[in-house]
């Protein structure tokens, strides 16, 4: 069973990933045809993004502070791949 502040701070997450996934709609389109290899260096490129934020947060730079914002673009761009091969079968 989770507590209270749990389900506070996994509604938080879920939300702030639907509302990132919105964006990047409005940004890319909501129909995104990506073959898995571009999907993949979305992804990749995303990952890079979150480990030069903590990277940043550990040692100092412009991007400390983003590594939350990173980790949600991440989980959006894995349900829109999710949605992708939903959409296949």
């Amino acid at each position: 069973m989770t507590d209270h502040s749990t389900t506070t701070a996994r509604t938080c997450a879920v939300n702030s990933v639907l509302s990132e996934m919105t964006r990047q709609d409005k940004l890319w389109g909501a129909d995104r045809d990506h073959s898995p290899f571009i999907w993949a260096s979305i992804l990749g490129e995303e990952v890079g993004e979150f480990n030069q934020a903590i990277l940043h947060d550990q040692f100092g730079g412009s991007h400390a502070g983003t590594a939350r914002d990173e980790a949600v673009q991440i989980a959006a761009l894995a349900l829109q791949i999710i949605e992708y091969y939903d959409h296949r079968n």
